[in-house]
């Protein structure tokens, strides 16, 4: 949420400037909190919650999905019966807030409606990728990790560090505690980003509409002008002839 309302504020004194923002890089939830906003958090209360467990261990999760089926049936129809962690936050929203689940998604913030977006994947072959990651995995650990992790560790970050299970942490931890060796933390680093992007190829193919681009052909310009081109195109099939530096993203 931060980071959209920061995004919007920084494109909006690009529009002013009668330019184009560019976006680079990011998660698919990023993409998605820019594009289409974000609900707003409901209020959590520990102590309801743990009510709402007892219960859970009680009478069983099918029980509390019938009572949230009262109480929120819209959240309730998109949730299993045995989904015992979705079905124990509903049930704590409404007890704390008064108000359903869904009454929160329907008060999202949006993005503005007349926005023309061009998002543009930069796909590699697998190999190609899985020697990036190889030749980035060795930098951090050469370049600084090691060292950085140690200093958070002497400052008492340690349980907050654990906490993240962060890619690249959390080996560097167990490289310091004697339990990998430089290698295998390697290793270990380069399977879990591996992994990661993976998912993240998956979640672009099946939830964002993109315009894919050969990142292993041609050099930066010849890049830049296939984009450029893209977002014009796309701009065309939205029938405004051009791009608005008023509205549009890329």
């Amino acid at each position: 949420g931060w980071y959209a309302r920061a995004c919007r504020e920084a494109c909006a004194g690009i529009h002013a400037r009668h330019r184009v923002p560019i976006l680079v890089g990011g998660s698919g939830l990023y993409l998605r909190a820019v594009q289409e906003g974000l609900a707003g958090e409901p209020p959590k209360d520990p102590a309801v919650r743990a009510r709402i467990a007892a219960e859970l261990e009680a009478f069983g999760p099918e029980a509390l999905h019938a009572r949230l089926a009262a109480l929120d049936p819209g959240t309730a129809a998109r949730l299993g019966p045995r989904d015992r962690q979705r079905i124990m936050r509903a049930l704590e929203v409404v007890h704390a807030s008064g108000k359903p689940l869904s009454w929160w998604h329907e008060r999202q913030e949006r993005a503005p409606a007349d926005e023309h977006w061009t998002v543009l994947e930069l796909v590699i072959p697998a190999a190609m990728l899985r020697e990036r990651i190889r030749s980035r995995t060795h930098a951090m650990f050469e370049h600084g990790l090691i060292e950085e992790t140690r200093t958070l560790v002497a400052r008492g970050f340690e349980p907050a560090l654990r906490a993240l299970r962060a890619i690249g942490y959390d080996e560097a931890l167990e490289l310091l505690a004697g339990r990998l060796t430089r290698g295998d933390a390697e290793a270990a680093t380069r399977r879990r980003t591996t992994q990661l992007a993976k998912r993240q190829r998956t979640w672009f193919r099946h939830q964002v509409q993109t315009v894919r681009l050969d990142g292993a052909k041609g050099d930066l310009e010849s890049l830049c002008e296939a984009a450029a081109a893209a977002a014009i195109a796309g701009a065309r099939l939205e029938g405004r002839g051009g791009i608005d530096t008023g509205s549009a993203r890329l």
